[in-house]
């Protein structure tokens, strides 16, 4: 009688081992599917491409960022459209510029991939920004025509935002002269008009 129980029992444990392993198989697919995740959300292998500044889906608020252009022999600065949240500063916005080349093939960015935007702060009661830089200026920097072509592009872009009218530079706290249109320097706050022949 035990001998009998326990084969019995055998029996049945056998059975619901082969039920479950049979639910737990994987079935393969000859092609590629997507996956669903929490909350109904596909999910994607992480892309191994470099970033861009492309338009922020989903943002707050339309900005105007500059790039250059070059066409027939003649440079000039080109405004695109890009998102950023509602809440997002000068800094936010010129963070564009400096992250990256645009989306946009026929355009292209003359702020270097080494350059770092340390800060951008509107001085008080004023509506000039303090643009302080790392590796746009000197030696390590870029030169004319590409930093004239650079500076303009952080300058429009910067006096596109209403509560700003100029823009001053500074490399790593201390500050430098702006490169402006016939390769001149000022060492006055600049404004968009200042790059006006590109």
């Amino acid at each position: 009688m035990r001998t009998s129980v326990h084969s019995w029992i055998r029996v049945a444990v056998a059975l619901v081992l082969a039920t479950f392993a049979a639910g737990c198989s994987v079935s393969t697919n000859d092609e590629p599917v997507a996956v669903r995740g929490p909350f109904d959300r596909i999910v994607q292998a992480p892309s191994t491409t470099t970033a861009t500044t492309a338009p922020v889906q989903g943002g707050g608020q339309t900005v105007r960022v500059y790039f250059v252009e070059s066409q027939d022999g003649a440079t000039e600065l080109v405004p695109v459209a890009r998102e950023v949240g509602d809440d997002a500063g000068v800094q936010a916005v010129l963070d564009i510029l400096f992250l990256g080349q645009p989306v946009e093939r026929r355009l292209r960015n003359d702020v270097p991939n080494s350059a770092v935007l340390l800060g951008a702060s509107l001085l008080p009661d004023d509506a000039r920004v303090v643009v302080d830089t790392q590796g746009l200026f000197g030696q390590t920097g870029v030169q004319n025509p590409a930093l004239r072509n650079a500076l303009g592009q952080i300058v429009c872009t910067a006096t596109e935002l209403p509560s700003v009218d100029s823009v001053l530079f500074q490399n790593e706290g201390r500050s430098v002269s702006a490169s402006v249109e016939n390769s001149g320097t000022v060492d006055r706050p600049v404004d968009c008009s200042d790059y006006d022949e590109l």
